[in-house]
């Protein structure tokens, strides 16, 4: 009898940690290759990209250790992009924040597939 109450007593714990959130917490970066785009399909070189760290899914001024990369000619980028958490149980990638001179910025979504990502950047005339 003891023995299946241990067994019961083990299984409430795991159950109660995860109702908890203490496992399965968005801790990874996934590296994002991609090309920012004017509306037209033209590459958009000199575009800054960034994304800020932290567990929120939105995108802050007021978040610590952003990275920034820019686009080259091609307007072709790469940047280890964090995870965060929507809803529990649930991970998806921090948006990146688009700037470049001339246009306003924008906050764009990226997903985890491990082809190149095209970003359209509507915020800013074509070329």
């Amino acid at each position: 009898m003891s023995r299946v109450f241990g067994v019961f007593r083990g299984v409430l714990g795991v159950l109660m940690a995860l109702a908890a959130g203490g496992c399965g917490e968005c801790v990874f970066e996934v590296q994002v290759d991609g090309s920012v785009v004017d509306p037209g399909g033209a590459p958009l070189a000199g575009v800054e990209v960034s994304v800020c760290q932290g567990e929120r899914c939105a995108s802050s001024e007021a978040d610590d250790a952003c990275v920034s990369v820019v686009t080259d000619a091609a307007g072709r980028f790469t940047l280890e992009v964090p995870q965060c958490r929507p809803e529990p149980f649930q991970c998806e990638l921090r948006p990146l924040v688009l700037r470049r001179e001339g246009c306003e910025d924008a906050v764009v979504r990226v997903g985890m597939e491990d082809e190149v990502q095209v970003v359209e950047y509507t915020a800013c005339p074509l070329g």
